[in-house]
């Protein structure tokens, strides 16, 4: 999505991964600069406490956008999906299959989708009258290890949970081989879930319930956003925010 809208305007693209480490992303973030590109998009790590290593951009007077994931320090335009409200379908779709003790693997809580989907796990549950428990949640990162970390231990849960919404694909990935190579039934035992729709997800069997997050659109939405502070670098009003919906997608593990 973003190199489309980009090349049509005449922008090549750079392409640097932190692979969820901030240091990583410090020192791409300073290549860049380095670059002297035109303008800079930013997913931030799962590691990404604070925010100061992105004033280098506003000292060089280069326009950032944010997208996917938000910080409460974050004052620059930002593209993102409604997490919140994905995550209440999904677990409402989960309530109604019948399961009552779900356990969900959260992500950070300093990084917005941690605590958005987290919060609308906690509002689900307590808007079904099921109610939470803080002991159904196992906090982890964004990684397919994650998933497989944090399954081990809710696996020594007593008694086990019917169901587990994971923050995101790939750590639902990581139960899902955990709980293959037990031979845990999914969804007769064990029911899954997870969030993005990782096409990977549809190819396993059964297939995952996953929630869509329009990556496509959010790309494009993300450079078009820059492309209007690049254009417009003595603009006096902040570019306006924008979010996305998602869309629930039902298979056979729930």
């Amino acid at each position: 999505g973003i190199e489309e809208v980009a090349y049509n305007e005449g922008y090549a693209i750079m392409v640097c991964q932190s692979s969820e480490c901030y240091e990583r992303e410090v020192l791409n973030l300073r290549s860049l600069v380095s670059n002297r590109v035109a303008g800079v998009l930013v997913s931030i790590s799962q590691e990404t406490k604070d925010m100061l290593h992105f004033d280098i951009l506003k000292r060089n007077k280069i326009p950032v956008v944010f997208f996917d994931r938000s910080h409460g320090e974050i004052s620059d335009p930002q593209v993102l999906v409604d997490d919140y409200s994905g995550a209440v379908q999904l677990v409402e779709h989960i309530i109604s299959r019948g399961y009552r003790r779900i356990a969900h693997i959260a992500g950070p809580d300093f990084v917005s989708i941690g605590q958005k989907r987290l919060m609308g796990y906690k509002d689900a549950l307590e808007k079904s009258g099921i109610g939470f428990d803080e002991n159904l949640v196992v906090n982890g990162g964004f990684k397919e290890e994650d998933g497989l970390r944090a399954i081990e231990e809710i696996l020594r849960m007593k008694p086990l949970p019917e169901a587990i919404f994971a923050v995101n694909d790939p750590v639902a990935l990581g139960v899902y081989r955990v709980l293959k190579e037990k031979g845990i039934k999914i969804p007769e035992e064990i029911a899954l879930a997870g969030f993005c729709n990782n096409p990977i997800l549809e190819l396993v069997e059964p297939a995952v319930t996953t929630v869509h997050q329009p990556a496509y659109e959010m790309g494009m939405a993300a450079v078009e956003l820059l492309l209007e502070s690049i254009n417009n670098p003595k603009g006096k009003h902040r570019v306006a925010d924008k979010i996305l919906e998602t869309k629930l997608i039902v298979r056979q593990s729930t």
